[in-house]
């Protein structure tokens, strides 16, 4: 006869979009995350942790949302293939405390544009980075939360950039063996990497104590852990040439202060920019000395 079926899922993710919430599995997710979905500008945070099993049914952001880990790990151990993938599309917020880690291979790859509010980001890849930017059309990439981490645990980087339209990193910390931080293209640096934008500049902190001065117009961050925050300064002293001012610029984040008139010191002559002041005579000078 007629009778009524039960089928129970396993909600791994709280979906809100508007005044409507719903609760959806694995599958369903992937749906969410799909392009035309109907879940532009949806919330979606995860209820549960959740592994990557199946390469044809990986999970790829392709609308505009927020994905909030909610103190869950999305994980992968399949090779060759991102844990989580924004492609050109997709541009996705991700905030809240949890995990995104790929054993094998890259954790978050971005095609399409990622701001990072929160997350750790683990890649135990060879040669990949916990986090990699892939395309020149529609790279973007922001880290703005303190707290958000990339590492690779293996012989790999921390963020690995091939090619990019726009990285800008505000906060964060980043490691690996092969180096915390790698460009792989000539048209960015490691400086032009770091958001002057904001009311504070900011620069790299090795082990989150050393100020970072030297090596930041190449391309690669090295091996060790790397903390971006705002910069505390280290002036230099720049005098220019053929006058009696100086300038002073920090080389950690670029920062430069007015031009200054050089003080000299009574007993050396000389001013703290390094110049000394000096009197030149004419050759034809006469010069009687007196005695006195």
């Amino acid at each position: 006869g007629t009778g009524t079926a039960t089928v129970n899922i396993t909600a791994v993710a709280r979906v809100e979009k508007d005044s409507t919430t719903s609760y959806v599995d694995k599958n369903g997710l992937n749906t969410v995350f799909a392009y035309n979905s109907g879940y532009e500008d949806a919330t979606v945070t995860l209820l549960d942790d959740l592994t990557n099993t199946d390469y044809e049914n990986l999970p790829k952001i392709d609308i505009r949302c927020t994905l909030n880990l909610n103190g869950h790990t999305l994980r992968s151990d399949l090779s060759s293939v991102p844990t989580l993938e924004v492609i050109a599309n997709g541009n996705v917020t991700i905030a809240g405390s949890g995990e995104i880690v790929s054993s094998k291979d890259v954790a978050l790859k971005v095609v399409g544009t990622a701001v990072l509010e929160g997350g750790t980001f683990c890649s135990g890849g060879t040669y990949h980075g916990a986090v990699e930017v892939v395309s020149s059309l529609s790279g973007n990439l922001s880290v703005t939360g303190e707290n958000v981490v990339m590492e690779n645990t293996g012989s790999g980087y921390g963020l690995l950039i091939y090619s990019l339209k726009s990285v800008k990193l505000s906060a964060g910390k980043y490691s690996g063996a092969a180096g915390a931080i790698s460009v792989s293209t000539d048209a960015f640096t490691l400086s032009s990497l770091l958001n002057q934008e904001g009311t504070s500049r900011v620069a790299y902190y090795k082990d989150n104590t050393t100020l970072v001065t030297e090596g930041l117009d190449g391309q690669t961050l090295p091996s060790g852990s790397y903390t971006v925050k705002v910069c505390t300064h280290a002036y230099q002293y720049t005098h220019t040439t053929g006058a009696t001012t100086h300038s002073q610029t920090c080389p950690a984040c670029g920062d430069a202060k007015a031009a200054e008139t050089c003080s000299y010191d009574a007993a050396t002559g000389r001013c703290a920019c390094g110049s000394t002041l000096a009197v030149t005579l004419p050759d034809n000078l006469d010069l009687t000395y007196t005695g006195t």
